[in-house]
């Protein structure tokens, strides 16, 4: 019995809470649907004036155009299929150094790449 009554008041607890935050929720929707109605009657005042004085209509649409967002840089991966000859200066074609350029923007490197020591004792 006594696990019954707990059930119940649990259950009466969790509507009173569902209750509360529905109320919460259509304050909320009222307050953003005032707050959308006050933000659509500025636009419409801006348009009028904007009408009504065309000279600033360049400047204005000028500071509202959204900026164009950089271009995220892609991962490049890089292979060296072999290396013949290490420490000997390299070869790099016209289009090589410019990508190493775009890349880096210092120029390709002097000398072929080097590779890795194996410490072993």
């Amino acid at each position: 019995m006594l696990l019954k009554s707990q059930t119940i008041i649990k259950q009466e607890e969790l509507v009173s809470i569902l209750e509360a935050q529905l109320k919460k929720a259509k304050s909320r929707l009222t307050e953003l649907t005032k707050t959308d109605a006050k933000i659509n009657s500025v636009i419409a005042e801006l348009e009028s004036l904007l009408t009504e004085h065309p000279d600033y209509k360049p400047l204005v649409s000028d500071r509202l155009k959204l900026k164009e967002p950089e271009p995220t840089p892609m991962p490049v991966r890089i292979e060296i299929e072999s290396v013949e000859s290490v420490g000997k200066t390299a070869e790099y074609t016209e289009s090589e150094i410019e990508a190493y350029d775009s890349l880096f923007g210092d120029g390709p490197p002097q000398t072929a790449p080097q590779t890795e020591e194996i410490i072993t004792e």
